[in-house]
């Protein structure tokens, strides 16, 4: 483990909170900056404070529990039932809790207007040092060069700021920071589901996750059901649904074109769907949180990603995950349902790419074996 950055070794036996808001995947690709908070604040107290909308949406409580990261989970009201009572109930208990140290884990792009708020509050608060509480834009690609910079590494980033060459900490975290642990528990709860299923075919368990909070983000249900049927040809490959609440609607329109597959939408726990995700060869989604879950598990991923979003940005951790993309000359358009007639960054990407795709990396990862995280403890061990 490098040496982390001096403001960071500061916080060493500190009580600090972390500010960060998002659901699944915002949650996942924090994980590495969280671990590194965790290691500087050694015998001190990490606690974190979220958002909650009262909804079915997964909060980081929902997918960190267990990992030894965090000691205390704290949320608040966000949406419509955000209200002046709410913040001041949430105002006294960061006051009553006196923490040295509030470290904002946000999204990069935060509007300035939005930061200058969140400094005031947690002022107000009576905590004295903030950290992390800038904007910051990623890098626009250099000349020839397709991607930017990830949203994990910003995040670190953030927490190194100050003199000295960090890149060696933070490519340390990326590395090995990003892995979820699932217990034996858990896992067995994801065993039991697959012996029960009856899932048809000898081939390598592949998972498609065809479901995505935003429309902008979906491939066609069809391509979908093209790739699945090419890959019961091709490898006999035994499939499974995957994919929260909210995805059944998808899951039903799947199984009616592929009968073989049977479907596990809704059925569990955030961290029991990561035991299931890590028992599969492949798996298969969109831009959306279930394939960050698949990759922090270790599993070899196909990602169909739209062009949405800056190309980089929100690609999974780890070096498991192939993203499918289609250039189109309205990139980075950030809708969340295509003004485009056809919505051809996602309709150019073809059901035999993606079949290729998926035979590559099940080919790339045979010789090794599928790597999960199996733990009591939520440290990522391979089996």
């Amino acid at each position: 483990m490098l040496t982390p950055p001096p403001v960071l070794s500061s916080l060493s036996g500190e009580r600090v909170l972390v500010f960060m808001l998002g659901s699944l995947g915002d949650t996942l690709v924090t994980l590495p900056a969280l671990r590194a908070l965790r290691e500087s604040v050694g015998t001190g107290s990490l606690d974190l404070l979220s958002d909650d909308h009262g909804d079915s949406r997964v909060a980081p409580f929902d997918i960190l529990a267990g990992e030894g990261l965090i000691d205390d989970f704290l949320r608040y009201p966000a949406g419509a039932s955000r209200g002046t009572l709410a913040i001041a109930r949430l105002a006294r208990t960061l006051l009553r809790r006196r923490y040295d140290t509030v470290v904002s884990l946000l999204p990069s792009e935060r509007p300035e207007a939005s930061l200058r708020r969140d400094r005031l509050f947690f002022r107000f608060c009576g905590i004295r040092r903030l950290l992390g509480f800038e904007s910051v834009a990623p890098s626009p690609p250099a000349s020839g060069e397709p991607e930017s910079e990830r949203e994990g590494l910003l995040r670190l980033r953030r927490l190194a700021r100050g003199p000295g060459d960090h890149g060696p900490w933070v490519a340390d975290l990326l590395d090995r920071g990003y892995r979820l642990g699932v217990s034996t528990g858990e896992l067995a709860s994801a065993d039991a589901y697959l012996r029960d299923a009856g899932i048809e075919g000898e081939g390598p368990l592949v998972g498609m996750a065809p479901g995505a909070k935003r429309a902008s983000c979906r491939w066609p249900l069809v391509r979908f059901a093209e790739l699945a049927g090419g890959l019961r040809q091709a490898v006999d490959a035994r499939l499974v649904i995957v994919g929260g609440p909210g995805d059944e609607a998808l899951a039903d329109e799947l199984l009616h074109a592929v009968p073989q597959a049977r479907s596990a939408v809704g059925l569990f726990s955030v961290r029991k769907s990561a035991a299931l995700l890590s028992r599969l060869a492949l798996f298969v989604g969109n831009d959306t949180g279930t394939t960050h879950l698949a990759t922090s598990v270790g599993t070899p991923t196909v990602a169909v990603f739209s062009e949405r979003e800056p190309e980089g940005q929100w690609s999974p951790l780890g070096d498991r995950a192939v993203i499918l993309r289609n250039r189109v000359p309205c990139r980075c358009c950030h809708s969340d349902v295509c003004p485009i007639e056809g919505h051809p960054c996602l309709t150019g990407i073809s059901g035999a790419r993606a079949l290729q795709a998926c035979l590559d990396q099940l080919a790339r990862f045979a010789a090794v074996g599928v790597r999960g995280a199996v733990s009591e403890t939520g440290t990522s061990e391979e089996r």
